[in-house]
């Protein structure tokens, strides 16, 4: 039961790094400090960057551990 929860936490972080990675990436490319447009294009697209994470690590550990 241990290693199954360590597991799951381990899927957990290491799934953060690529979506840091893409964050800063988003910052870089869309500059939301310059314009209130862009501002708002920004904190839409980490919506929809934070939507694609959530279901996509669930989605991950469902496959890896049914019961879970």
């Amino acid at each position: 039961m241990k290693l199954k929860a360590f597991a799951i936490l381990a899927i957990i972080l290491l799934s953060l790094i690529p979506v840091y990675i893409a964050n800063k990436y988003l910052q870089k490319a869309i500059r939301p400090r310059e314009t209130l447009n862009r501002l708002f294009i920004y904190l839409l697209s980490g919506f929809v960057l934070i939507f694609g994470y959530t279901f996509l690590v669930v989605f991950i550990i469902k496959s890896f551990f049914p019961g879970a």
